[in-house]
């Protein structure tokens, strides 16, 4: 989405903050960006950087700890100098059918917690542990702008995309001379 929407692009750099095995800034790092991250578990050793952009993807639903969970979306936002993106797991019946509710979320049939998110929950979360309106893109993504011109832009652009698909031009009869 970020590379969908032009804001992630090649002389831009790009954190991903819980980047797990890092499989994501392979492909990155394969196509040329510059691409770091950090995660506690698999790169607990690498420097956490600010970036133009800082992903947050898949972070926040499986920290159980509430108080964790705000540091990692207020560290994640404190490293974006343009914007961040956050991606969570939103409720699917298939999901917490074999989950067991667990403090503000659910162990998974593997024993593993997750926390799932309402897109306005998510929204609300968001503004009150960072003071910012993210901007929903998709069921469980938000972008959120640090820079406001970046964010301008995008609505902006956002804007014209939905405007010209929404456009229906129909043609004109013309009477025979």
């Amino acid at each position: 989405l970020l590379l969908r929407h032009g804001l992630l692009a090649k002389g831009k750099s790009f954190f991903d903050y819980g980047c797990g095995k890092g499989d994501d800034l392979s492909g990155l790092r394969h196509g040329e960006f510059d691409a770091r991250g950090w995660d506690p578990f698999y790169a607990p050793d690498e420097p956490q950087i600010k970036s133009d952009i800082v992903n947050l993807g898949f972070v926040l639903n499986v920290i159980e700890a509430q108080e964790e969970r705000a540091k990692a979306l207020k560290t994640a936002w404190s490293l974006a100098r343009e914007a961040m993106v956050i991606a969570v797991m939103t409720p699917s019946s298939d999901a917490i059918e074999n989950a067991k509710p667990y403090g503000d979320g659910f162990l998974t049939s593997r024993g593993t917690f997750q926390k799932y998110y309402m897109q306005e929950h998510l929204r609300e979360y968001v503004r009150q542990t960072i003071g910012e309106d993210p901007i929903a893109i998709a069921p469980g993504i938000f972008f959120v702008f640090r820079d406001k011109i970046a964010e301008q832009s995008f609505l902006l652009e956002r804007y014209d995309r939905h405007r010209h698909r929404s456009v229906k031009i129909r043609p004109t009869r013309t009477r025979p001379v």
